[in-house]
């Protein structure tokens, strides 16, 4: 049988030229490279030859990145493809330049029905129109290669595997998915890896494992502080992995990362993004790109806070207002804990809204007192509920005590009273959505009420994105030396979001005087507060952003 000749005319509706058929075989102009080659192969040909196929494609990244000029070389043999699969599950994998730098990489589950589910970026990753995947496919049958203007893409199967070269062929990152296997493994690149949250194993993260557990209840909470994971790793031989989903944790006790799913059982929806650069600036913005740049906390945030426990009675908390004006101690901030982690605070137990009138029997006047010394005062709030969902404007069913806009609701009567700040602590047993719900209720609350002025909140839980809503803390330390040599690797594991070019980072700090200090040291204050450790504390404040300190 003579072997029909093939045309490939690229005019704006794309079509295939059958000649010794006389036939014009039509496509749509975007149609995906796999149907393209399904209309070839289900023509009256027998399949005794190989069709390479150039289609050239621009991808606009979005108004950050230049426009790509992307080739992708499509190479099917005459044999059958191979079907893709993750732990045994057919899977659809989609890949997308997101910019000159960064790749998204995903597979979704196929579904008895053949189609796919959608995936949600929120509340992770800005929301965003993405550019046209430069590939979706459902089958492989052997290497397909993506050249991008700052590196090139090998994706094959058994396993599927998609790997990341440099302009110079280099290899510099690889995600292997077992077909038969949940985990996913990446090269660490026989150099030094960061990131990962706060708390855990400091500098470089290589020889630990990693379970991304959320809270401050671990052994090493004393000197290392809590642990806020985020699932953001940067490799020194230049290459940033952010791991949408699912959510899992990472062992890097070997020479190749793993990354398991927190259930085993639904290693899919994955989703990938791959950030390459030899430019750590770079890979950090496209961190910042993908999960937002940190808010900009209001100016009378910054700086020295002071924090009190036990109030006795409404003439101690005027005076020591009064006090800090007279010795002329730069502060601005008065936080009050509430009553249940100190004998008397400024409500009447875990959860209350309701001021405890030994210490405020007239509220609205002392807040107003305060103000008038430029005192700016933040309550400290405990007990959000585990189902926390949706956001503060979303109109929600009233009995719904787990709705964003019913918990805020609940805030209204205190905050009206002229409340600046909260400090939302606890929060340990939310999972990752919950606990991004909580950081953006208190940024957008107080919007609603105060749209012209800016928000302010401490929280001691998260996840990535929630630089785009709040502060973070290090939960309750130690005030001692070691935990002091600590604070810094913590603060950086949390930071790598900064912005790129201005250098402002993640908002974290460190509790100064920590809660553990006091059990230890309560009978002996002074001594403490004229040791050499506290001086060497306060000068760690004074080279941050924002320090606190209980009194």
């Amino acid at each position: 049988m003579k072997v029909p000749d093939l045309s490939f005319r690229a005019k704006r509706g794309i079509c295939f030229f059958c000649s010794s058929q006389q036939k014009r075989i039509p496509l749509p102009p975007r149609r995906d490279r796999d149907d393209i080659l399904g209309v070839l192969f289900q023509q009256p040909v027998r399949p005794l030859f190989s069709v390479a196929l150039l289609l050239v494609e621009t991808v606009t990244a979005g108004s950050t990145a230049r426009a790509a000029l992307c080739i992708a070389k499509v190479q099917q043999s005459a044999a059958s493809a191979r079907p893709l699969t993750i732990a045994g599950q057919p899977v659809e994998l989609t890949i997308t330049a997101v910019t000159d730098h960064t790749v998204r990489v995903s597979a979704m589950p196929i579904q008895p029905d053949r189609s796919t589910p959608t995936m949600a970026d929120e509340p992770i990753i800005v929301k965003r129109p993405w550019p046209q995947p430069l590939l979706r496919t459902r089958s492989l049958n052997g290497a397909r290669h993506i050249d991008l203007a700052a590196m090139r893409l090998t994706i094959s199967s058994d396993p599927l595997a998609v790997t990341f070269a440099d302009l110079q062929g280099r290899i510099v990152q690889q995600l292997t998915m077992g077909s038969h296997s949940s985990e996913l493994t990446f090269f660490l690149g026989g150099a030094p890896a960061f990131g990962l949250g706060e708390g855990g194993q400091q500098f470089d993260r290589r020889g630990g494992l990693y379970p991304l557990k959320n809270g401050q209840s671990l052994p090493e909470l004393n000197v290392i502080g809590a642990r806020v994971p985020i699932p953001w790793l940067i490799g020194t031989s230049g290459w940033g992995l952010l791991f949408h989903l699912p959510f899992g944790g990472f062992d890097l006790s070997g020479e190749t990362g793993r990354f398991g799913p927190r259930e085993p059982q639904a290693p899919v929806p994955l989703d990938v993004f791959v950030v390459v650069s030899r430019d750590p600036a770079e890979i950090m913005a496209g961190y910042a790109n993908l999960t937002g740049y940190p808010h900009m906390p209001p100016l009378w945030a910054l700086g020295y806070q002071q924090s009190h426990r036990t109030l006795a009675s409404r003439e101690e908390v005027l005076s020591e207002a009064k006090s800090f004006r007279e010795k002329r101690l730069p502060c601005d901030v008065f936080i009050y804990l509430g009553t249940g982690f100190c004998p008397s605070g400024w409500n009447t137990g875990h959860g209350s809204f309701a001021f405890n009138e030994r210490a405020f029997p007239d509220p609205a006047e002392i807040i107003e007192k305060l103000h008038q010394e430029n005192f700016h005062v933040v309550l400290h709030v405990v007990n959000p509920p585990e189902g926390l969902h949706g956001t503060v404007d979303q109109p929600v069913d009233p009995t719904d005590e787990n709705a964003a806009a019913n918990v805020w609701t609940k805030h209204l009567t205190v905050f009206r009273l002229g409340i600046d700040g909260w400090w939302p602590d606890e929060g340990d047993k939310l999972d990752v959505e919950p606990r991004l719900a909580r950081n953006r209720l208190y940024w957008e609350g107080p919007q609603l009420e105060r749209p012209n002025q800016r928000p302010y909140a401490l929280h001691r839980n998260g996840y990535a994105g929630m630089q785009r809503y709040a502060w973070l803390w290090s939960g309750d330390v130690d005030s001692t030396w070691k935990t002091l040599g600590s604070s810094s690797a913590c603060g950086n594991q949390h930071e790598p979001q900064r912005r790129a070019l201005l250098g402002n980072r993640h908002r974290w700090l460190r509790d100064h005087t920590g809660a553990h200090r006091r059990a230890i040291h309560s009978l002996v204050p002074v001594q403490f507060l004229l040791s050499s450790v506290s001086f060497a504390w306060t000068h760690l404040e004074a080279a941050t952003a924002l320090g606190l300190e209980h009194g």
